[in-house]
């Protein structure tokens, strides 16, 4: 077993008051609202324990009712009734249930890191987030890679102009 903290377990760092940074989160929340920027959430990293938006239950019941539900399937059907229940099982949970965890995973951390700074920079930070132009696929910029608050959306096009 590893004795090395995950990315989590680290102390906060406190995000000092920056007057620049605070108006550019505000103009990022101002472009995530309207749909011209979209963040995009690496939804492995937010799903782990000790991250702020993990929630055990979300994965663990359904592979808990999976192993129930093929363990049960033993006495009454044997061994081909509780490996159709088993496939059956994982099936259910890789088409259904996980897109919904990554649904809800996504959502905790929109609302976690558009109400906070301080948890929107330490999940930039860690490589968590990322920003995409809605109207330049070109334009995009990667959590932990660069300064979020250089971010800015290409201008739109005018109706009349035509791609260079």
């Amino acid at each position: 077993m590893s004795t090395q903290a995950g990315p989590w377990e680290a102390a906060p760092v406190p995000v000092a008051p920056d007057p620049a940074r605070d108006a550019a989160f505000a103009e990022l929340i101002g472009w995530l609202q309207s749909g011209r920027v979209r963040m995009g959430v690496n939804i492995g990293l937010m799903n782990r324990p000790g991250s702020p938006v993990f929630r055990r239950i979300e994965m663990s019941l359904p592979l808990f009712a999976v192993a129930v539900g093929t363990i049960a399937a033993l006495p009454f059907g044997g061994p081909h009734l509780a490996f159709l229940c088993l496939v059956l099982g994982g099936i259910g949970f890789f088409f259904m249930a996980l897109p919904r965890v990554k649904a809800r995973v996504y959502d905790r951390t929109m609302q976690l890191v558009t109400n906070d700074r301080a948890a929107f920079e330490r999940c930039w930070a860690m490589g968590a987030l990322s920003l995409q132009d809605t109207q330049a696929s070109d334009n995009n910029m990667l959590g932990g890679t660069a300064d979020w608050a250089g971010f800015r959306p290409r201008p739109a096009a005018a109706a009349g102009d035509a791609p260079a």
